[in-house]
This record gives C-alpha cells, structure tokens and sequence, in this order.
C-alpha cells in the first residue's frame, strides 16, 4: 500500500528537466541546482492524502499497520494519521565536537521523543551545526521510528491499561535497560532520560532496572526505546485475529 510512497521516482521527468535546463548554457554546479529546484516543483504536485484514505480503507486499525511491519517513509503521512495527539519532548541535548585538519568542529546533537501518550512512541536523534536544524530533523526521524508499545495490567483490569504488558530488555552499546510491569498507583520508578522516554509512550506504572555504562545518556535512552519496542516480539494469541 505504501510501497507507491517510497517507489515515486523522477525517471519519467528526465527528459522534461533535461529540456528545461539546456535552453541555456550555464556551469554544471547550477545545472545541478536547476534540477533539484525542478525536481522539487514536480514533487508538490503528487497527492499525498491519497495514502490516508487508501491506509483507512485498507486496515480497520492504525495497530495492524505496525503489527504487519509496514514502512511508513514519510514523516507528512505520520502527521496526517496522528494530528495534533502527536507531542514531542526534548530529551537530551549536548555540544558535540570532532577534530580535523581545518581545527575542531562543533555540532549539536538533539535527541526527541515523539509521542501520543497512548501506545505510540518514536525516537529521533540528530546533530547539525545549526540547533533549528537539528530540532526539525530529529523530529522527522521520531515520526518515522513511531511503533506500537503494548500496555497490559498488573492484576485487575480495570480503567485503561497503564502497565507494561510483561518484562521486556533493550541493549545500546554497553546499556541494558529491562522494564518490568508495576501495580496502579506505584508510578514510574526510572531515571531522569528513562522517565522521559517511557512517559511519552503512554506507561505510568513501571519498574526499571539498568546495567553497563549508564552515564552514556544517548545510549541510555536507546536502550529504554529498545525494550519499550519489543513488548511486541512475542504474538499472543489474541494478536492473530489482525496479523492473520
């Protein structure tokens, strides 16, 4: 269904740049130029809301696409599926620097959490020289990294589920974060960028417990999102009815 989205090339508009941009005789630095710019210009004209109403007509549920391990490869789709229920969190932010013949090179790198507070969480992390550059790219690859997180109870169901379904392990570098469920009312017993992450996905009941190098906060964070992302890996039987 969306393969059409990633699949849209510009092969059959070669002929069309190629005439637009030899009428004149320029540098082929500006040719180059010309052709992003038109490339661009073709690019507006593509309907894009066609993939929302052939994604509801497709699939009953939003669930089923995430479960059935469709890419999604535009953030602009993510947007029109979620709306305004979409938030975004910074969560970290450093000043990160390189060494190299010219002298050394300064760059910040963002890390954001996209989410709607009910199940769907993605993680975008970015560096630029420029922070407003940073902040839109990081948050494109948060709208591209959206999943499902299962949530369950503890004993009783009762109200919406708060919890994590059962024990789920992420890994990041040295960074083992496992994610156990807890009873309503103990809250979210994490660190400071554990709690932001696991917030965001809609739990507000859990346990956690780390290993390795903790201080590595990017990798911290990774590993949070790794173990969120996994409550899925294991197909219950009442996941058949919509895999199958």
């Amino acid at each position: 269904i969306l393969s059409d989205l990633s699949a849209f090339d510009f092969k059959y508009y070669k002929p069309l740049i190629k005439s637009y941009t030899s009428k004149k005789i320029m540098f082929p630095s500006f040719r180059k130029r010309l052709i992003f710019r038109r490339k661009v210009q073709l690019k507006k004209f593509y309907p894009r809301n066609l993939f929302k109403e052939k994604l509801i007509l497709n699939f009953k549920y939003l669930d089923s696409v995430f479960l059935r391990n469709v890419i999604i490869r535009e953030s602009k789709l993510m947007r029109l599926l979620f709306g305004k229920y979409l938030k975004y969190r910074i969560v970290k932010s450093s000043l990160v620097t390189r060494l190299s013949r010219s002298g050394r090179q300064s760059k910040r790198k963002i890390c954001i959490v996209a989410g709607n507070f009910n199940g769907y969480l993605g993680l975008g992390v970015f560096s630029s020289s420029q922070t407003p550059t940073a902040i839109l790219s990081a948050i494109r690859k948060a709208k591209l990294s959206l999943t499902k997180i299962r949530l369950g109870y503890w004993d009783n169901k009762l109200g919406s589920p708060r919890t994590i379904k059962y024990r789920t392990t992420g890994k990041a570098g040295s960074v083992i974060i496992s994610v156990f469920p807890a009873p309503m009312g103990k809250g979210i017993k994490a660190s400071k960028f554990q709690l932001n992450v696991i917030k965001a996905s809609g739990i507000t009941d859990c346990y956690t417990r780390s290993y390795g190098h903790t201080k590595s906060s990017f990798n911290t964070i990774n590993a949070t999102f790794n173990a969120l992302k996994s409550s899925y890996k294991f197909v219950t039987p009442d996941l058949w009815n919509i895999i199958n």
